[in-house]
């Protein structure tokens, strides 16, 4: 039979305590660096997928898919086997699933198989994990004002190096004028959320 991966992920996720709550009530509040081993984990599957499917995902199905595995984890689910192998060697396709459907099934097994592997080297709470799911969220929107709709899949698959010539062509035209424009260098634009939050505030301001 097959597992569910995401019930497999919730079970390697520690009980959340008031203290860490409290410390810890939004996204916001999340120390980068302690987590990075999770985010840089899941992002990295983001752009993976992304390559292998650049005309099919969106940055909206990638929202829509955490927002699904958001609600997964909230849900009282309890393991029926000991046993969990990666999802990519469970997915099987039906004839009745569309393409769409199955780009973003495979999009949610590829995040639960690299959020097992983070969790397996260091666990943390579910409150822990559910906002460093909220932060990637966060710094999806957080691209929303470049155009084209895939504004943070660009530029996380151009920061693991996963973009395809043709691709890496555009990306760097596209913040190359931005750079021009703004008078920013564009290693800070591809680089930094901080400065792309202020960017993205004045791109709307003036657009």
């Amino acid at each position: 039979m097959q597992q569910d991966p995401t019930l497999y992920l919730k079970s390697l996720l520690l009980p959340d305590t008031d203290k860490i709550k409290k410390k810890m009530e939004t996204h916001e509040d999340l120390p980068i660096e302690k987590y990075s081993h999770i985010l840089s984990q899941i992002e990295f599957s983001i752009a993976s997928c992304y390559s292998e499917n650049i005309s099919g995902l969106t940055d909206k199905k990638t929202l829509a898919v955490l927002e699904s595995l958001l609600t997964s984890l909230k849900i009282k689910t309890t393991l029926t086997s000991d046993s969990y192998e990666d999802s990519g060697s469970q997915i099987t396709r039906k004839s009745k699933n569309t393409k769409t459907t199955a780009i973003s099934r495979d999009l949610k097994n590829s995040i639960c198989d690299a959020a097992i592997e983070a969790l397996r080297k260091r666990p943390v709470t579910q409150h822990e994990f559910e906002l460093c799911l909220r932060f990637i969220m966060y710094s999806i929107d957080n691209r929303s004002w470049v155009p084209a709709s895939r504004g943070y899949l660009d530029w996380i698959s151009n920061m693991f190096g996963l973009l395809p010539e043709w691709k890496k062509e555009e990306f760097d035209v596209f913040y190359g004028s931005i750079s021009q424009l703004f008078g920013i260098e564009m290693d800070l634009l591809t680089m930094d959320k901080t400065i792309d939050e202020a960017l993205s505030k004045k791109y709307r301001q003036d657009y």
